[in-house]
């Protein structure tokens, strides 16, 4: 049997190097995404942390016949559209599949075709049997639920039964306008709750190479490379992130906060178990850089931050919001070019738990 490829949609490379669709390869390959750190995270996809649990199950494909084990990683259903059905003129049929919405990524290992398959005859009974589970006893992190009773809408409103719908969506979303930055963060974020963070880094590298400044890419590759130990370039992006979180309203303000912490944690961590080779906080020449000044001696109007003044503690993600609140522009200590850590307490210095990142 010939290998069909890595479970990419060729319509993705197409839009990645900015070709029609016509010109899109029949078989589409990792070492056909552009991207920097595509090829790396692929080889380490394992250790990238997961947004989803893995959920595998036996689909047959409808197109080729061909049955295979696949990861549909977190299933939502509306069990109250399910249990209304019959009250809904010209609504949903009664199948349950048609209240069902799969957030794993996954085309046919064989034909590479996505979303017509063949589910298990015994998936309703355990999505109701999870989703009884998890309303009797609510699981201690809900993030793990393998089952949600609700929807899962896109931005607009669309609701796909599969992962590879709302791809398809975001890729006619593309040719309308491809130069969306936003479109491609969240074109990347589909694949991360996937299970796929090697189609999500290509995604997100063209998210920032449409727009330099777009905080939530940056963010999720720092995140992404945190985890394999690129940690400079993790640095590098997370830098990034805060210094053009002032000016980014594409996020809720409490949200962009709880990034921003999770970004200045993992700082830390790489900054103090390099030694401080890799900086905590961005230096004054990044800072001119994305503020597009030219790169002189750093005036009168620079900041350095007495980091003595912070209690950050690399296993709680909250201690660090204060030092975002200066990013976000919600202190007065206002923007700032260099630190000062001489007086950060290295006591806390260990093999650090990682903490669930959530957006």
């Amino acid at each position: 049997m010939a290998k069909t490829g890595d479970q990419i949609n060729p319509a993705l490379i197409a839009a990645l190097v900015g070709k029609e669709l016509d010109a899109a390869p029949e078989r589409a390959t990792i070492a056909m995404l552009p991207g920097r750190y595509v090829a790396k995270v692929w080889a380490n996809r394992d250790r990238v942390e997961r947004l989803t649990p893995k959920n595998p199950h036996v689909l047959r494909c409808l197109s080729c016949g061909q049955r295979g084990r696949y990861d549909l990683s977190t299933l939502v259903f509306d069990a109250e559209g399910y249990g209304d059905r019959e009250k809904s003129a010209g609504g949903k049929s009664g199948a349950f599949e048609d209240f069902l919405q799969i957030l794993g990524y996954f085309r046919c290992k064989r034909c590479n075709s996505a979303g017509q398959w063949e589910l298990p005859k015994d998936l309703e009974w355990l999505i109701m049997a999870d989703g009884a589970g998890n309303a009797l006893h609510p699981p201690s992190d809900p993030f793990e639920q393998r089952v949600i009773w609700g929807v899962a809408a896109m931005m607009d409103g669309f609701l796909p039964r599969f992962a590879t719908d709302g791809e398809e969506h975001y890729l006619q979303m593309f040719a309308r306008n491809g130069e969306d930055a936003f479109l491609w963060d969240r074109l990347g974020n589909l694949y991360m709750k996937g299970g796929r963070p090697e189609l999500a880094a290509a995604a997100f590298e063209q998210s920032i190479q449409l727009d330099p400044q777009q905080v939530e890419s940056h963010a999720s590759l720092g995140q992404m490379l945190f985890d394999v130990d690129e940690w400079e370039d993790a640095a590098r992006h997370h830098h990034l992130a805060l210094l053009h979180a002032r000016n980014y309203h594409r996020m809720d303000t409490e949200k962009l906060r709880m990034l921003l912490a999770e970004s200045l944690r993992e700082l830390s961590i790489m900054h103090l178990e390099s030694e401080r080779k890799i900086p905590l906080l961005p230096d004054w020449q990044q800072h001119a850089q994305a503020q597009g000044e030219s790169l002189g001696e750093p005036g009168n109007k620079s900041k350095t931050l007495m980091i003595r003044g912070f209690d950050l503690n690399p296993s709680d993600q909250k201690s660090y919001l204060p030092l975002a609140d200066i990013y976000l522009g919600h202190t007065e200590e206002g923007p700032f070019t260099g630190v000062d850590i001489a007086g950060t307490d290295n006591r806390r210095v260990h093999r650090y738990g990682k903490k669930k990142r959530r957006r």
